[in-house]
Order: structure tokens, then sequence, then C-alpha cells
């Protein structure tokens, strides 16, 4: 018997990529405000800001980790996007690696901290392995790549995806 197939509202999950997106792109205009007007009430925006960024990145990063690993459990071919979004680097290890969207999934579900920097639309993570040495990480994410990854995942299971022979 095979397991049980969830079914992801993909048109749910893209939205959250969009949201995700826009926080991005309004933050720039809503820190010039707060730049030009000191004493405005916009600067509570910048806490809800990181806040809501927080949490659609944990929350889209798990269910794309469960698209990704519901494709690999019924032999879905060809459907990761191949696309780099950022880099990773060990401590004490002077080599970077690149990250595929599965890995920065990872890493963004299982990171003790998250730095973001909306000018540049990057994502700072910062963690540990867990493995017995307990190798620290530091990784480096395009935010833009990783919703275009995203996006193409999502469209990938939403097109390969035959619900009809759901049981």
């Amino acid at each position: 018997m095979k397991e049980d197939k969830y079914i992801f509202d993909s048109i749910s999950l893209e939205k959250e990529c969009y949201h995700l997106a826009a926080l991005f792109m309004a933050s720039t205009n809503i820190r010039d405000i707060q730049n030009k007007k000191p004493k405005s009430q916009f600067q509570i925006f910048s806490i809800y800001e990181a806040q809501e960024i927080k949490k659609l990145l944990i929350l889209i990063s798990i269910q794309l980790r469960m698209i990704d690993d519901l494709m690999k459990n019924y032999s879905r071919k060809n459907y990761i996007p191949s696309k780099k979004i950022g880099i990773i680097k060990y401590s004490g290890k002077n080599k970077l690696n690149k990250m595929s969207i599965r890995d920065t999934c990872n890493k963004v579900i299982h990171a003790k901290s998250l730095t973001i920097n909306t000018q540049k639309t990057k994502i700072i993570l910062k963690g540990t392995e867990s493995n017995k040495n307990k190798d620290e990480w530091s990784a480096n994410i395009s935010v833009i790549a990783y919703i275009e990854s995203a996006l193409g995942l999502i469209k990938s299971y939403d097109e390969d995806w035959d619900v009809s022979a759901y049981k």
C-alpha cells in the first residue's frame, strides 16, 4: 500500500510566495517614509515586516519540503528546479557550497537565527548541523531565487499531480 498523499492548495502557496515578495519589495518604500518622517507611526511596520517574513519563510519552506518528499516518494522525475538559491559555509571550512531549493528549505526550517536584508533581498541563516560534530553553518539566500524556485516546484507539483486517482 502506498503512502497517503497530502494534497496541497497550490494557489494558496503561490499567494504566500507573492506576499513574501511583496514584503521585500514594499520594504524600501516604507523605510523611505520612515527616514523622511522619523516621528511617523510607520516604525511599527519594521517589526511586523520581520515577523511576517519569518513566518512566511517557515510556512512556505515546510510545504515545499513536503511537496519535494511527496514527488520523490511517488517517483516523479525532472521536477526539481535547478536554480541555485544561495550559498552555505560551514565553520572551519573555506569552501562555499551552492544550495538547492531543498537545501534552502531545510536550513530555513532548522535555522537558529534569521537575519533579513530587505534592501538586497537577501536572508542570512545561521545554525548547527545535527551531526556528531555539531558543525556550525551560515547561509546567504537570495529571496528572489528562492521564490522563483518555489514557484517552479509548485508548478511542477500542480501540473504533474493526478488527483483523480486519490483515494
